[in-house]
């Protein structure tokens, strides 16, 4: 047992150790990363509860609040933190299951791109994730409180963890002959009063409105596409997936239970469902990822076969990315590059960028764009409101950290009867980088481009 918790701490310290250089450059390339900061000065200052975004992140929230000025690398680092006990978690459940090669399974997990990103930035996804395994290895241990207590946890990062609960419920179901009633509503009850508990602080200051959200535009069949394959596993890491399902094909070995694959399944189902309804992010399907890994794990595979999967898979965070060229919200790309106009962008395809780079580089082009249009905002001299959109968050925070400009209001989007009102009472509308079509889009209409220029 001594030599595993050894391999376990070289795990941890691995995984911590490779994110530490990406986490330095600002709160990440979502504006949700952005909005986290924010969200915590309020709560600090306030003493009250506040969500960051719908419906609310409130381990989370509530962590940041008591250390709002920590800064991005503290926040990050939390992130790589959670990012590890995962992988640790993962790694000790497929001993548990008797994995033959789990350890480089294990590695395997920790350097998925989607997975490796989200423990770069200060984002709820490493944490809810680092739960739910946490939770999973809890069940094999038939800990059914604890198990509970820990899932309750993930829905407390992220409220959709709560889907993770079907896979498990059906593991346990179907794991004796003799139905296990009273464990099956011990882990329920248990996870319910979790959750419920962390979103009280929600429920008391605003109601039930706080279960609320927004839809956003469905994206192009291309970018679904793209956001669920190369946004989650690499191009390398998609030719190894598409070879493990040719091999379990021609395979029916399985070295777990029948209701620890129908479990995983269904989990992989639930979460492929959700993403092809709202596929706004590629990191929507990161609580899938571990399980299909144990899926494909639990193949016997050669030792040549797991080799040639695993280099596919190691490289796959650092080779053959793919992103938008954009100078302002894009990737930096080299030489090799191959490019296309796509839906009237330019999209490259680089053998030397993978995601990792790609993710460093579109953090440090946005900063770049934020400090120059913050240049332009304190150059405005007229009554003004500029619409920041994706950018609200990011450009927020430089206005608190360098000092703002009362001449210009700052508001997210803006409905055709919100535009009519500032206009009636003279106010100049100016706009970040492509705000203008995203407001537009946003309540189908065709103004904001007509009223609004570009902030230069």
């Amino acid at each position: 047992m001594r030599k595993f918790w050894l391999r376990y701490l070289v795990l941890f310290a691995a995984a911590v150790l490779s994110r530490l250089p990406f986490l330095k450059f600002g709160y990440g390339s979502e504006d949700d990363s952005w909005g986290l900061v924010l969200n915590a000065r309020l709560m600090a200052e306030t003493g009250e509860y506040s969500f960051s975004r719908l419906p609310g992140h409130p381990i989370q929230e509530f962590v940041f609040a008591l250390m709002p000025e920590a800064g991005a690398f503290a926040f990050n680092f939390l992130s790589a933190i959670f990012s590890a006990i995962a992988v640790v978690a993962f790694a000790d459940s497929l001993n548990r299951l008797r994995i033959p090669y789990w350890m480089p399974w294990a590695v395997i997990f920790s350097l998925i791109p989607i997975f490796f990103i989200s423990g770069t930035y200060a984002i709820d996804y490493s944490w809810a994730l680092a739960f739910i395994l946490i939770a999973w290895n809890l069940l094999l241990r038939s800990k059914w409180v604890l198990c509970g207590f820990f899932l309750g946890l993930a829905i407390g990062c992220r409220i959709t963890s709560g889907a993770v609960i079907v896979g498990f419920l059906w593991m346990l179901f179907q794991s004796r002959n003799e139905r296990p009633w009273k464990e099956l509503i011990t882990l329920s009850i248990s996870c319910f009063i979790t959750g419920l508990i962390c979103y009280v602080p929600a429920f008391i200051q605003y109601g039930i409105s706080f279960f609320d959200t927004y839809r956003l535009p469905y994206p192009s069949i291309p970018k679904v596409i793209v956001k669920g394959t190369l946004g989650v596993w690499g191009f390398t890491g998609c030719l190894a997936l598409i070879w493990l399902i040719l091999r379990k094909k021609n395979t029916s070995d399985s070295l777990i239970s029948l209701n620890i694959r129908e479990g995983s399944l269904i989990i992989i189902g639930l979460y492929s469902i959700a993403f092809i309804v709202l596929p706004q992010k590629s990191a929507f399907l990161l609580p899938a990822v571990p399980f299909l890994l144990l899926y494909f794990s639990a193949l016997n595979l050669s030792r040549g076969e797991l080799i040639l999967v695993g280099v596919l898979f190691l490289i796959s965070p650092i080779t053959f990315g793919l992103n938008i060229s954009d100078p302002e919200r894009g990737a930096s790309f080299s030489k090799l590059a191959l490019h296309a106009n796509v839906s009237g962008q330019d999209v490259f395809f680089d053998p030397l960028s993978g995601p990792l780079q790609i993710e460093n580089t579109r953090r440090i082009n946005r900063q770049e764009y934020i400090d120059q249009a913050y240049n332009s905002y304190l150059k405005v001299s007229e009554k003004s409101v500029l619409l920041c959109g994706w950018w609200m968050n990011q450009f927020s925070e430089k206005v608190f950290q360098n000092g703002e400009n009362s001449n210009i209001q700052l508001i997210e989007f803006a409905t055709s009867f919100e535009l009519d009102s500032l206009e009636s009472l003279n106010y100049k509308f100016l706009h970040l980088d492509e705000i203008d079509e995203v407001n537009d889009e946003r309540y189908s209409m065709e103004k904001t481009k007509l009223v609004s220029l570009k902030l230069k």
